[in-house]
């Protein structure tokens, strides 16, 4: 089991992966009745994350999960599918769409990135730095 401080989650998330959090073995590693409360509270205490941040990687969750397209729907809004910012409801998950449309904006770059190196194009210098 990795440390809070050895954890890669708070650069994952920095860098836009698609993260979430969860909770390993309840029963031997947390110390309340609310594991899952205690994990949200011990990242955005130990990574100092924002409230905005928070709600990110709640949401992150929901979508993540296993959930009913309904209660996703509920939950997030009926556009909860859509990976760019069309696809969020401020008023339920307390996400900006600018939040959003950040993080689809840097998805694509690094698609596109990637789709160079994979047709052997050169890249030019200035996407090297």
């Amino acid at each position: 089991s990795l440390s809070y401080l050895q954890n890669p989650f708070p650069h994952y998330f920095e860098i836009g992966l698609d993260v979430s959090l969860s909770t390993d073995d309840p029963l031997q590693n947390h110390h309340t009745q609310e594991p899952l409360v205690e994990e949200y509270s011990i990242a955005s205490k130990l990574w100092k994350l924002t409230p905005t941040d928070m709600c990110e990687i709640a949401r992150n969750s929901v979508l993540q999960s296993g959930f009913d397209g309904k209660l996703k729907e509920t939950w997030l809004g009926p556009k909860y599918f859509l990976s760019s910012s069309m696809g969020i409801d401020p008023n339920k998950s307390h996400v900006p769409p600018v939040r959003i449309a950040y993080r689809f904006e840097t998805y694509q770059n690094e698609c596109h990135f990637i789709d160079c190196f994979k047709d052997g194009s050169k890249l030019h210098r200035g996407m090297l730095t």
